[in-house]
């Protein structure tokens, strides 16, 4: 009996020895596979296309120009300070809001031509633009003009306007109430270079 023990334990650990598994070998080990990025694909709605959207126009509202100051005088802007510069032959732009008939008038002047243009419509933005739809006076030709505040307590802002062909036209612009802000150079119409020549003429000047 003591013998059929011993034999039947014997038996049964060389069984489970056998059902165990084994263990791998070094070769058959693999390393863990490497993580692979997750591609991730972006999808935009369908819109206009941003180059060709006036985000200027969003939000447009009726204005009434009446509400704009109506007389401006061009700046230039100089190295130190912006200054109101008259040139000798050519003045210095002015920008006049008028009343004409039952409307109003925008009037370009102050140097050797006056350009008039009928305003047909005004709009703001929500940015606080203003955009002016006008024709020249005497035509149908369309001329439009944008107008932004730069300071309201000073009185300063910018016109703009494109001229044909292609001329892109921006100035800095101050109300005529604030104008004594600013000093006033005029472009002397004789000049001189020899020293002579400049005392000559300021004796003429003082004559």
């Amino acid at each position: 009996m003591r013998s059929f023990l011993i034999v039947f334990v014997m038996s049964s650990f060389y069984l489970n020895s056998c059902n165990s598994p084994r263990p791998k070998e070094e070769s058959e080990i693999s390393e863990p596979n490497e993580p692979t990025a997750l591609e991730v694909k972006v999808v935009r709605p369908e819109r206009e296309d941003e180059s060709t959207t006036d985000t200027s126009k969003i939000g447009l509202h009726p204005y009434n120009i009446e509400e704009l100051p109506a007389k401006w005088v061009r700046l230039t802007q100089t190295d130190s300070i912006p200054i109101i510069y008259s040139t000798c032959d050519g003045g210095n732009r002015l920008i006049s809001i008028i009343r004409k008939d039952e409307g109003f008038d925008l009037l370009m002047h102050g140097q050797q031509e006056d350009y008039e243009y009928n305003i047909k419509d005004t709009r703001i933005t929500e940015a606080g633009i203003i955009l002016i739809k006008a024709t020249w006076v005497g035509s149908t030709e369309e001329q439009e003009f944008k107008f932004t505040w730069i300071d309201t307590d000073n009185g300063l802002g910018k016109w703009e306007t494109t001229f044909h062909p292609n001329y892109y036209h921006v100035d800095e612009f101050v109300m005529e109430k604030f104008e004594q802000s600013f000093p006033k150079v005029e472009q002397p119409c004789i000049e001189c270079f020899d020293p002579e020549d400049c005392a000559e003429m300021e004796s003429l000047k003082s004559q």
